[in-house]
């Protein structure tokens, strides 16, 4: 008897941990590209007027401060997309200033904006890497083109990512 009911302990604990360790798991590789994407294309014109402030005031005193203290006017940004990246290209998306993009468009168009649609189509990649190409649409009355280009997903989080220059 004893030994049935330590069966079913052991058996007990080992769904556990399979449940435990299912929620560990990164998230599939397409909808975090569609997470990334949406934030990306997702414009907020407050914020964007907000950071452009920041940097107005950050960059007089960035040459006494150093570099870092210039970065603080582009923290709100780096609370949206470093749980979406890695590092790496958290990195490019800062250094290319990518993740002002959509506000800046928005902030032109005074309105801000939100893909309607986005489409992903599987490309040849490694087993451990999932890359697509994209296609993001836009409302009729945004009047904006579709937005095209590349991304892919490792480990759950966006390695890579290339809009085309053409759009």
């Amino acid at each position: 008897m004893k030994r049935a009911l330590n069966k079913v302990y052991c058996l007990l604990y080992a769904v556990l941990a399979i449940l435990a360790l299912g929620g560990c798991m990164a998230e599939p590789p397409e909808k975090a590209a569609r997470e990334f994407l949406t934030a990306y294309y997702t414009s907020d014109t407050a914020r964007y007027r907000d950071c452009k402030e920041k940097m107005e005031k950050e960059l007089e005193s960035a040459a006494a401060n150093g570099e870092e203290q210039f970065f603080k006017a582009f923290e709100e940004y780096d609370n949206i997309f470093r749980p979406l990246t890695t590092e790496a290209c958290l990195e490019k998306i800062f250094a290319n200033r990518l993740m002002l993009k959509t506000d800046e468009l928005a902030a032109e168009l005074g309105a801000d904006v939100e893909p309607e649609k986005i489409e992903l189509s599987n490309r040849q990649g490694e087993d451990t890497v999932q890359a697509y190409t994209y296609e993001v649409t836009f409302s009729e009355k945004s009047n904006l083109p579709k937005e095209t280009g590349r991304i892919s997903v490792e480990s759950g989080k966006v390695s890579y990512f290339e809009p085309d220059k053409a759009n």
